[in-house]
C-alpha cells in the first residue's frame, strides 16, 4: 500500500507540474510530503484527473463514472479538498442549474 501511495502523489506531482504554476520534483521528496500534507491519497487520485480549465462537478463525473465512485462521494471529496485549500470551487448561478466549477 505504500508504494502505490507514493505513485499516485509521483502521478499527482507530474500533473501539477504540467499546470502553469508547476509543481517539479524535488530530489529531497519534499514535493510529495508537501502534497500528501494537502491531499488524502483518494483526493490526489481525483485531482489527477482534473484540468486548469474549470469544469462542473457532473463533467468531472463523466470522466471517472468507471472507477466505481458515486456522485455523492465525488460531491463530498471536492468538499473536502476545498475546505483543505487544495481545490477552489465556485458556483455559478448564471447557468442553466447550480453547478459548482472546480480548478486548482
Amino acid at each position: 500500500m505504500k508504494e502505490e501511495s507514493k505513485d499516485v502523489y509521483r502521478e499527482l506531482q507530474e500533473h501539477l507540474h504540467q499546470l502553469p504554476t508547476g509543481v517539479p520534483a524535488a530530489k529531497s521528496g519534499v514535493d510529495i510530503r508537501i502534497l500528501k500534507y494537502i491531499f488524502f491519497e483518494k483526493e490526489a487520485w481525483v485531482a489527477t484527473k482534473l484540468s486548469e480549465i474549470k469544469q462542473t462537478v457532473e463533467e468531472i463525473f463523466e470522466k471517472l463514472k468507471d472507477s466505481g465512485m458515486s456522485i455523492e462521494e465525488l460531491q463530498e471529496t471536492f468538499n473536502t479538498m476545498a475546505n483543505k485549500g487544495g481545490l477552489l470551487v465556485k458556483i455559478r448561478e448564471d447557468i442553466k442549474k447550480c453547478a459548482k466549477l472546480l480548478f486548482f
